[in-house]
Formats: C-alpha cells, sequence, structure tokens
C-alpha cells in the first residue's frame, strides 16, 4: 500500500463528518444569528433558522466535496501541482500587495 492510499483510508467520510461536527465556526455562526434573528421574530423562528442552515451547510459540504475530489482528480500528477502551486502563490502574493497599498 502506497502513501496515497493510506491517505485516503485515514481522511475518509467518517474523519470529516467528526471534524464538522466539532467545527467551532459552525456552533458560533448558528449562536450568533439565532441570538439576532430570534430575538426580532421570537421563539417560533428557531425550528426555521435551524432547518435552513442545516439545508443550506449540508449543499455547501456536498458542493465542497465534489469541488475538492474534482480538484484532486485534476491535479494527480507533478506537473500540475506546480502549476497549482505557482497561480496560488501568485495570488497569495497580489492579495499581500492588496492589504498594504493603503486605501
Amino acid at each position: 500500500m502506497d502513501g496515497e492510499e493510506a491517505a485516503d483510508e485515514k481522511l475518509g467520510l467518517s474523519t470529516g463528518a467528526v471534524l464538522q461536527v466539532v467545527n467551532g465556526k459552525a456552533f458560533i455562526h448558528l449562536l450568533i444569528l439565532m441570538t439576532v434573528f430570534g430575538s426580532v421574530f421570537g421563539n417560533g423562528f428557531w425550528y426555521l433558522v435551524i432547518f435552513l442552515q442545516v439545508l443550506i451547510k449540508l449543499i455547501g459540504w456536498i458542493l465542497w466535496c465534489g469541488f475538492g475530489s474534482r480538484l484532486k482528480q485534476t491535479f494527480r500528477d507533478e506537473q500540475s501541482g506546480v502549476l497549482i502551486n505557482r497561480i496560488m502563490g501568485i495570488s497569495l502574493f497580489f492579495v499581500a500587495i492588496w492589504i498594504v497599498i493603503p486605501k
């Protein structure tokens, strides 16, 4: 078994599910949403907020997994890996320049 197969076994669906359960950003986002909009719309609104958040987050997770799988297939060889690293490095450089430029 080579390194890539071992990494695929370690980082599977169950690992991803556990990481989402302990994702603090999602809980803080839901808490802020509930405190801001819950006081405006009352207690009956909580169930709608929870339903919409679960629905939106599930759609996002599915799209993110599909996008990641597609990227993994696209950049499987070494030449495309070098290309993506250069593109990301250049974009990071331009973001740093954009942050430094006074507004």
